[in-house]
């Protein structure tokens, strides 16, 4: 079942569903890695029984693309090899590196072309949720499906019982699950608040559950991969408490209903009792909430460490070099017109 634009804004027929399969953050700790741009065929079209594979641009033939994971004060070293027809880039989302090392096509670098080998090589300066992606026609390639999460480990980070990075996208598929590619790039999509999808996945997949351990501590990361969809999610059951936004640690607040809008990350502390069997990560529409996904607890995995009754301190995050000397100031004036 197609879901046009106005049928998924007023919540009809989502049933479709969408995926939650969690990221653990163990992917790669090495700060030499390879990433790969290429064609693969991906499972994240499930229609009732049937399944079949969908033609994307990915890293590595995953979407999203490998848990890239350092600790605070790495340097890391990652190659991208392009074998994709296109130009590309990889952009790091979030994190502070020296320009050169930004990946963006036309503005800090040249384009990657087919064949061709770049190496990026940085130092990793803050803790936090970031993600990487292309930058050259990044409303194409990022759609495509070119990008994964990276988390940066800090030494004052909460501890938890289980810590899940969850990426959250919209796809606009056909009638047999392929990417409607006459759509890239359409100026009535521009127009009208974007290249918004039919089809909704966490970390690639659709429609799984998992299960936590009882008097559990969990860290969600959220990352919104959409290039245009703003997410209005709701925890059913539980009150997560927000840690951090955009990767920067945040004094924790009571946040039952999240807005995440397109490349946004929010971080949520969540405490689970053995009083609580099972709860939901929901879209909220303008009709019926949608699950997206779905937590278990299992008595089978034991007992949370204690990080329950750990009180939640904000991490002191050192401040950006003080460039006021040396930055040029240049006013903006706006005014009226069209």
């Amino acid at each position: 079942m197609n879901l046009n634009r106005r049928q998924f804004t007023k919540g009809l027929g989502l049933i479709l569903g969408a995926a939650a399969i969690p990221i653990r953050p163990s992917a790669n700790t090495h700060p030499d890695f390879t990433l790969r741009a290429a064609q693969s065929a991906n499972s994240i079209y499930k229609k009732e029984k049937s399944e079949v594979l969908t033609n994307l641009w990915t890293f590595n033939k995953k979407t999203p693309g490998p848990t890239l994971q350092f600790n605070v004060g790495d340097r890391a070293k990652v190659s991208l090899d392009n074998k994709l027809p296109q130009e590309t880039s990889i952009h790091w989302h979030g994190v502070r590196v020296k320009n050169s090392m930004d990946g963006v096509v036309g503005l800090t670098q040249p384009g990657v072309k087919k064949g061709e080998q770049f190496l990026y090589d940085f130092e990793i300066p803050d803790a936090g949720t970031y993600w990487y992606h292309s930058h050259n026609k990044a409303w194409e390639q990022v759609a495509r499906g070119l990008y994964g999460p990276l988390i940066v480990n800090g030494p004052e980070d909460p501890k938890v019982d289980h810590d899940l990075v969850l990426m959250i996208d919209d796809w606009q598929l056909d009638g047999v699950g392929q990417i409607r590619e006459q759509t890239f790039g359409s100026l009535h999509d521009w127009a009208h608040a974007g290249r918004i999808g039919n089809w909704v996945t966490v970390n690639g997949m659709s429609s799984p559950s998992y299960r936590l351990k009882d008097n559990s501590r969990v860290r969600l990361r959220l990352i919104n991969a959409a290039n245009a969809r703003v997410f209005d999610l709701n925890f059913t059951s539980v009150k997560p408490r927000t840690i951090a936004l955009d990767g920067y640690p945040v004094d924790p607040f009571e946040s039952p209903d999240l807005t995440i809008g397109p490349s946004q990350r929010v971080d949520v502390i969540l405490d689970l009792s053995d009083k609580l069997p099972e709860f939901a990560l929901q879209i909220i529409t303008r009709t019926t909430p949608i699950t997206i996904a779905r937590f278990l607890l299992d008595k089978s995995l034991g007992q949370g460490g204690g990080a329950l009754n750990e009180e939640l301190i904000t991490p002191i995050r050192p401040q950006p070099p003080d460039a006021s000397s040396t930055s040029l100031k240049i006013p903006v004036h706006m005014q009226g017109g069209a």
